[in-house]
């Protein structure tokens, strides 16, 4: 096993703090002869291709829209193997370099961004594939680069009639999924990554050893779910490179959008249907400002009102039907007006995808802007 300096040189747990003020390298980190030792030994390596330091591309790796500090990386460095990321962590261990993992690159949060230390970015991209796929256990082996979307893709062009419900930012993959403990629209039925959705993993630690969290068996008293260190640890205890996943039914869904007269509005009946036991899939708000920025950005024009967009799943029609009359009554109880139900799967994504556009509406109506992430307790905004 390595030193605990190796594994800081690794994950970057004793790098300096982000703030406006110059900082000093961390004496745990190697001195700029060893970090061009390091993407000397990276070409020597790894095919041209997939090694760069062109300015464009390791800014394009260390920086979003989000509201974070970030740096642009020293190298990016794009592994076709377990085995290539396993000589990335060998070489970055060997010259005290500190490495970042960088999955689908949507992350607002910065947890692929670069530091003032700079270092080696891991682009995952080219580890996409599909492996395995068990139809009859409801599971999947994957690539930790592979996205949610492709995967679903995957399995609606097969015929599967199942689906990977966690659903954050478009393009998201797998092993970025993990490391953030990611949610998205559809944690109100189906939870976020903390549930067991992920059931293994192939990770390379910091000391270049292989493991592999637990065996396919759904069910295994014995020994702890090792899984669970790396859930949500953004990278700091090794890169994932092969994972797991479970898969849920794919139930028909219908999809409605309501306006309110305020936020406490919509906000009192999403919590009353909820607690009514409506069966959604997913109830999204997006506020008056929100609505006037999708009108500017789609060619569709939206009541410019507090909306609640959500959608309802079930297994039979009856089902839907009846879970649509109580929604629609809680909504009218509490002031909803123009009530719009999806007559097609056509409507229906054209209605969802207005929630999804929202924040890319959002950044045309605002040039410039930052994106700040915020997390409010429902019953708050009731107040």
């Amino acid at each position: 096993m390595s030193r605990p300096d190796d594994i800081f040189a690794l994950t970057g747990l004793q790098a300096p703090p982000l703030s406006g003020a110059k900082v000093r390298l961390n004496s745990t980190y190697g001195s700029p002869a060893d970090y061009a030792q390091a993407i000397d030994e990276l070409r020597a390596v790894f095919p041209p291709e997939d090694v760069s330091t062109d300015p464009a591309v390791l800014d394009a790796h260390g920086r979003l829209a989000g509201y974070n500090e970030s740096f642009p990386h020293s190298v990016v460095v794009v592994p076709r193997s377990t085995e290539d990321v396993v000589r990335i962590v060998n070489i970055s261990r060997k010259y005290r370099v500190p490495v970042v993992a960088y999955g689908g690159g949507t992350s607002l949060e910065g947890h692929f961004y670069g530091t003032d230390a700079k270092g080696i970015c891991v682009d995952m991209s080219a580890m996409s594939k599909v492996l395995e796929l068990h139809e009859a256990d409801a599971d999947l082996v994957c690539q930790a680069g592979a996205k949610w979307t492709d995967i679903n893709a995957v399995l609606k062009e097969k015929g599967i009639p199942l689906f990977f419900p966690l659903d954050p930012a478009i393009g998201a993959s797998i092993g970025g999924m993990i490391s953030t403990g990611c949610s998205g629209t559809n944690a109100v039925r189906y939870g976020t990554a903390k549930g067991e959705w992920f059931l293994n993993a192939t990770v390379v630690l910091p000391s270049g050893e292989v493991i592999k969290t637990r065996r396919r068996s759904r069910k295994c008293s014995a020994g702890f779910d090792t899984l669970r260190l790396f859930l949500g640890a953004e990278g700091t205890l090794g890169i994932m490179t092969e994972v797991t996943i479970r898969l849920a039914p794919l139930l028909p869904t219908r999809v409605a959008v309501v306006q309110f007269p305020s936020v406490e509005h919509a906000t009192r009946a999403s919590i009353e249907a909820l607690n009514y036991g409506v069966n959604l899939q997913c109830i999204e708000l997006l506020d008056a400002l929100t609505m006037k920025t999708l009108n500017a950005y789609e060619a569709r024009t939206w009541p410019e009102k507090d909306s609640l967009f959500i959608k309802i799943q079930g297994a039979t029609p009856a089902f839907i039907e009846e879970s649509a009359r109580i929604l629609r009554a809680v909504a009218e109880k509490h002031g909803g007006t123009d009530f719009e139900f999806a007559a097609t799967e056509a409507q229906a994504e054209e209605l969802w995808l207005a929630r999804k556009n929202s924040f890319y509406a959002g950044y045309a109506m605002f040039p410039g802007a930052k994106a700040v992430e915020t997390d409010v307790w429902s019953a708050s905004l009731s107040a």
